[in-house]
């Protein structure tokens, strides 16, 4: 199974991180790298800021439906 945990460095995350990683299921961690996570490897991290991502892709969207 392919799964996307968001945080992934806390203590329930890092829990379910290590059954998946145990069960050999594909995982991406996605959280803001300010902690590393407690899980040594099995896992694809990926940095970014989903409330900064958020605002982006709507500013990106509203900026477009006013433009027409």
């Amino acid at each position: 199974m392919r799964v996307l945990i968001i945080g992934g460095t806390g203590i329930i995350s890092t829990g379910i991180t290590r059954l998946l990683v145990e069960r050999g299921d594909e995982q991406a961690l996605y959280n803001r790298g300010q902690r590393a996570s407690q899980v040594e490897s099995g896992y694809e991290a990926i940095t970014g800021d989903r409330i900064i991502e958020a605002w982006r892709a709507t500013g990106d969207r509203l900026a477009k439906e006013f433009a027409q």
